[in-house]
């Protein structure tokens, strides 16, 4: 299971809700892969936060972590994309 502190749960929650309501993965494969992405959306929304929060921030630490959570943010979007194709993919394959 994905680590998801409380303070974070309705977050987590929401993001569960809308994408099994958009993409209603079926069966094992398709839900791996929709845990990843589900997974994936839920580091983009906290990077961004983390990001927002940093932006008031006047320290100079606060641009490398900014840097390094852009780095963060461009793999979450890459593992978001690459698992939604796959899953769009297989749904496409099991309704043919």
């Amino acid at each position: 299971n994905f680590p998801v502190s409380e303070n974070h749960r309705p977050l987590y929650d929401a993001i569960t809700k809308d994408l099994t309501d958009a993409l209603q993965p079926v069966g094992d494969i398709e839900t791996d892969y929709f845990n990843h992405l589900r997974n994936a959306r839920f580091l983009m929304e906290r990077i961004t936060a983390l990001q927002d929060e940093l932006n008031h921030q006047l320290a100079p630490e606060a641009q490398q972590q900014h840097k390094l959570l852009d780095r963060y943010l461009r793999v979450a979007k890459a593992d978001y994309g690459a698992n939604l194709k796959v899953l769009q993919l297989l749904q496409s394959a099991r309704q043919s």
